[in-house]
């Protein structure tokens, strides 16, 4: 199968995969490429393409092939570990400020049962009632 790839705007490379019936010739390239990516596009083998999308951010193009740049591989991973470590950095906040509300309304629970003893106690009328 043959797609279409051509370096967009951000730098990135593009990959269009017509769907199936559709002939990938230089008339979709009009169709499907923005006017100023047109130029460049090219069709290729689809096996041109890396299988592995996992550092798509990270792919450029070189003719008719696209590899994958360890430079930015690197940058993708490292952002991409930071996005997980602010992410379990804000789960591990929510989680603390919820036990943090358990432990003041168990706080809370106390104050309001010490409460009800006392007004128990102040309504006791004898001291056989109190034993």
């Amino acid at each position: 199968m043959n797609v279409i790839i051509y370096t967009n705007d951000r730098g990135l490379v593009s990959v269009f995969e017509a769907a199936l019936g559709i002939k990938v010739d230089e008339n979709l390239i009009s169709r499907v490429v923005p006017k100023e990516f047109q130029g460049e596009a090219v069709i290729v083998d689809s096996g041109a393409v890396p299988a592995d999308k996992t550092f798509r951010d990270a792919w450029v193009k070189s003719g008719s092939t696209v590899s994958v740049d360890l430079e930015r591989a690197k940058e993708v991973a490292q952002g991409r570990r930071a996005d997980t470590l602010a992410l379990n950095l804000a789960l591990l906040t929510i989680e603390s400020e919820r036990q943090a509300a358990i432990s003041a309304s168990a706080g809370v629970e106390e104050s309001i049962n010490e409460a009800l003893s006392v007004a128990e106690l102040k309504n006791i009328l004898t001291v056989n009632s109190i034993i």
